[in-house]
């Protein structure tokens, strides 16, 4: 969810950029050959059989959580040293944006557009973006192509792994569906999502499918579903299962838009203002505002020594913040998901709790010219607060004829879940997947993580 990854390592930034200091015009991708094994002809018998009854999995990620790729022809740039043109080239996620100097072209570079005229957003001028492997997890397991910074941008990388030591293989069963994260359920990730489900169903052998989405992949995996007909989910889609959603958006949004958001020890490397203009700039930043059916209008989010702002109070905040637009824009993706509404296919929740998460953000100034007070609480995943993370526990009575289960995974972080080998072993029990577990799950701390089914956690 951040515009940031948590989990770079500052030495290995370091190591990065004395090995590697030269950036390539292509990118690396992962190989997703296929795996060889040695069985007797009754063991891949066997294994046939419980292939057939293997729900391919697609997984969709959220906001910073795909790969994307750039390439420049600009006539002019916001600094003299940013480049006007390159070849293809990773700008999310490259270590090589943190050089000094550099922070500027690639926030300006991963600006958007917005036209108030027709409502839409798009790219800065002479930049083109593309989002490779649609369909694949190359561009999903990992934040960064690059071998060196690797285990340092672990994304989906451990589940992926996980399953194919059940017999999953890419391509077969395991698929991603990785798009430009800027924006919100553009249109065109809902028509590839579509046919990507379609194509991995026949696939499998007409097998129902289950979406494994991460933060804000599950909000744009329900506007995603609710936009098929009820026949076409019941015949298509197993499941939903959700990592860390944040149905009831991110209280780290309204910093971004108020002075500018960067993660901890990134600092050092990016100030907030430097990425300013670019977070206010991006749809799915509004998309992830607490939305008022989810936040009461006592629930204060931001203040300043003169006044509150809730979640009914967006348009004074915007106002106040000298960004009108925002009105605007916020109410463009106003009750795009609307959580209140079930998907209307089984939805199974995993997340994070007892982390200190932001509920509240302390302005000194009306001009929100310095950083804020961050007022926290232990109920979230630490980026997620609980009441977001659990918003759509109204489902479960909204929608009886359709299984809901959540499950807790205590003080897991809302990106650490994705490695968490309890969470790691309750996705293999949803899946419904048999058998011994081998290495890579090897150690969790019970078969159906904290929560689990029928544990304290089992129904929310």
């Amino acid at each position: 969810m951040r515009l940031f990854c948590r989990s770079v390592d500052v030495l290995a930034i370091l190591l990065f950029l004395l090995v590697w200091g030269r950036r390539a015009a292509g990118v690396g991708v992962v190989s997703e050959g296929n795996e060889h094994s040695s069985h007797n002809n009754s063991d891949g018998k066997m294994r046939r059989d419980k292939e057939h009854q293997m729900s391919p999995v697609i997984f969709v990620p959220g906001q910073t959580g795909s790969q994307l790729e750039a390439r420049l022809h600009r006539t002019s740039v916001s600094h003299w040293w940013c480049a006007r043109s390159s070849d293809w080239y990773t700008i999310w996620f490259s270590a090589l944006s943190l050089l000094p100097g550099a922070p500027v072209c690639w926030a300006d570079n991963m600006r958007l557009l917005y036209d108030n005229v027709t409502g839409s957003f798009r790219a800065q001028d002479g930049v083109d973006f593309r989002v490779p492997n649609w369909g694949g997890v190359s561009s999903v397991d990992y934040l960064s192509p690059s071998p060196i910074m690797r285990s340092h941008t672990v994304y989906f990388a451990k589940l992926i792994d996980a399953l194919k030591e059940h017999g999953y293989k890419p391509g077969e069963r395991l698929f991603g569906a990785p798009y430009d994260f800027r924006f919100a359920a553009p249109h065109a990730f809902i028509d590839n999502m579509r046919a990507l489900v379609e194509r991995v169903y026949e696939v499998a052998g007409q097998t129902r499918v289950t979406l494994v989405a991460h933060s804000m992949g599950s909000l744009n995996s329900l506007v995603f579903l609710r936009q098929m007909t009820v026949a076409w989910r019941d015949k298509h889609v197993a499941r939903l299962v959700a990592f860390s959603p944040c149905w009831g958006g991110s209280i780290e949004v309204l910093r971004s838009f108020a002075s500018g958001y960067v993660y901890g020890s990134l600092r050092q490397y990016v100030s907030p203002k430097v990425v300013h203009a670019m977070q206010r700039s991006l749809e799915s930043s509004y998309f992830l505002l607490p939305p008022p059916e989810i936040w009461d209008n006592s629930t204060v989010l931001v203040s300043t020594p003169v006044r509150n702002y809730t979640s009914h109070d967006y348009d004074a905040f915007f106002r106040d913040i000298n960004w009108e637009i925002g009105s605007r824009i916020w109410r463009k993706t106003l009750g795009l998901a609307n959580v209140l509404q079930p998907p209307e296919v089984d939805v199974h929740v995993l997340y994070g709790n007892g982390r200190e998460t932001d509920i509240r953000y302390a302005y000194s100034s009306v001009d929100f010219a310095t950083d804020p007070a961050a007022i926290t609480e232990l109920q979230g995943d630490g980026t997620v607060p609980l009441r977001s993370l659990l918003a759509a526990n109204v489902w479960k009575s909204l929608s009886p004829d359709r299984r809901f289960e959540t499950y807790e995974f205590p003080d897991v972080g809302h990106q650490n879940l994705l490695a968490d080998e309890g969470a790691i072993a309750t996705l293999v029990r949803i899946l419904g997947l048999d058998g011994q577990r081998r290495s890579s799950i090897n150690g969790s701390r019970d078969e159906a993580g904290s929560g689990g089914e029928g544990g304290s956690g089992g129904e929310g």
